[in-house]
């Protein structure tokens, strides 16, 4: 599990081949400093679980998540190929590229679906999977390998044939011609990083309701006691989001029934990608924050501006107000 820039002759030991690779299809060796992956056909039309010649390593789920960057050359490429990033195992999904003629597109594969986005006119595209503890992934692209744009929707990593997900670098063709170079390939790991949510107004901290495992539990202030249903585990999207876990229960932070009005409660819910549980960090002066939905573009604020224990969260209209503004204090790592 580690990232590699392809600078030696002979594979590292971190990487698998999803079938018996031919020899002819792959070289370290034509392009110093890359991996050309050829293009041949699948045994079955754009199923990239019988996709020959992938190379793959093992997913870990760790608290803080992790996140998998590939830049592909794509002056290779030839008319009806395939390149990409992917993850399989009992179901698959990727996010690439297709040539189709002289025109260059960005191409998402659901288990054979396939998706088509904007084009491209550079010959380097970087493509990226991050995914949290609880297996949801989400892929975006970029054109400069700084900014990145989520595409389609989040997949869940899975089990499959007596081993766990794999994220591999595939390429394809019905027509066998063509070639992609992967220039890099980033595999990191995130540290988790757990804070306690202060409220401004009230020094007191966002604590899941009697330490609750349900979903649907409340989400309220009380006085720091060091619980762990006081501890929050923050995973970025990889968009300038995160997703905000219980460190007691392993929920995330969410907003009752992806609720746009204000009001609405924030409670702690099974992680599954929606919007409603991904909230935005925007800083304020003195280190200080408020919290975004993504959802409903409403943030975290303590009803009524209370001061008392016991008082829930919610969601309502950015007004300036100090129980809609947090600071975050560092647990652990």
């Amino acid at each position: 599990m580690t990232s590699d820039l392809f600078t030696d002759t002979r594979l590292g030991p971190q990487w698998e081949w999803n079938y018996q690779p031919r020899a002819d299809r792959w070289s370290l060796t034509e392009r110093l400093g890359y991996l050309r992956l050829k293009a041949f056909a699948p045994l079955v039309a754009d199923n990239l679980t019988k996709v020959g010649n992938t190379l793959t390593q093992r997913v870990l789920r760790t608290a803080g998540g992790a996140t998998v960057t590939v830049r592909l050359e794509l002056a290779g490429l030839a008319d009806g190929q395939h390149a990409g990033l992917c993850h399989y195992a009992a179901t698959y999904a990727g996010l690439g590229v297709r040539r189709s003629g002289t025109t260059t597109t960005i191409a998402h594969n659901a288990d054979g679906t396939l998706t088509y986005g904007p084009a491209i006119t550079q010959n380097a595209v970087w493509l990226r999977t991050t995914w949290d503890v609880n297996g949801v992934s989400r892929f975006s692209y970029s054109l400069d390998g700084n900014v990145f744009s989520s595409f389609s929707g989040t997949y869940q990593l899975t089990w499959g044939g007596y081993r766990g997900d794999r994220v591999g670098l595939y390429t394809y063709n019905p027509n066998s011609t063509g070639y992609v170079d992967v220039d890099s390939v980033q595999y990191t790991i995130a540290p988790t990083k757990v804070y306690t949510c202060v409220s401004v107004r009230s020094g007191k901290v966002a604590e899941l309701y009697r330490a609750s495992n349900a979903d649907g539990a409340a989400v309220i202030q009380w006085p720091d006691t060091g619980a762990s249903n006081q501890q929050w585990a923050f995973q970025s999207s990889g968009d300038g989001y995160h997703t905000i876990a219980c460190v007691r229960s392993g929920k995330v932070l969410d907003v009752a029934g992806s609720s746009t009005t204000d009001g609405a409660a924030v409670v702690q819910m099974t992680a599954d990608g929606r919007t409603s549980q991904q909230w935005q960090l925007r800083p304020q002066t003195g280190g200080e924050f408020v919290l975004v939905n993504r959802n409903s573009g409403k943030v975290l604020d303590v009803k009524g501006g209370s001061t008392a224990d016991g008082v829930a969260l919610i969601q309502y209209r950015d007004v300036g107000s100090s129980n809609q503004r947090w600071t975050f204090h560092r647990v652990t790592g």
